[in-house]
């Protein structure tokens, strides 16, 4: 049984879209092209592109950050921003974007984290992804 037949054959396809998305990245990557069928590394190929444009859907414009939500505005925290860092690694390697797109991304990314408050030094959890509005005060939990 294939790849897409398997993930067709599920009821939460939708919420494993990131499992498959890992799972295509290490099998276009590391195994050899005999042991994947060509059905399925079409498949894989354009699953791990559709779940690219969906993260990339998801960024807030004036600081680079994911969403939480599909949301508009909320919050974000330091592992969805290191997760989408090592996603955008991926898109540049994979061809889905060009390697001056993947800088000005990390880029923006990185100076909005310099913008960040924190709190003896350390991150808040829960980051604003358009930075207004911050608060350190009371308890708080790091990433």
């Amino acid at each position: 049984m294939g790849f897409k037949t398997r993930l067709a054959g599920t009821r939460r396809a939708k919420g494993r879209r990131t499992v498959w998305c890992a799972l295509a990245v290490l099998v276009l990557g590391t195994a050899s092209p005999r042991a994947v069928s060509v059905d399925d590394r079409a498949f894989l190929s354009t699953l791990m592109a559709d779940t690219w444009r969906c993260l990339d859907a998801m960024i807030e414009p004036g600081t680079g950050f994911p969403r939480d939500t599909q949301r508009p505005g909320g919050v974000t925290n330091t592992t969805n921003i290191g997760l989408y860092l090592a996603a955008l690694s991926v898109a540049k390697e994979a061809g889905l974007i060009t390697t001056e797109h993947a800088r000005c991304r990390a880029a923006k990314i990185i100076a909005s984290l310099e913008r960040c408050k924190r709190m003896h030094g350390f991150m808040p959890n829960f980051i604003p992804v358009n930075l207004k509005g911050q608060k350190l005060e009371g308890h708080m939990a790091v990433s």
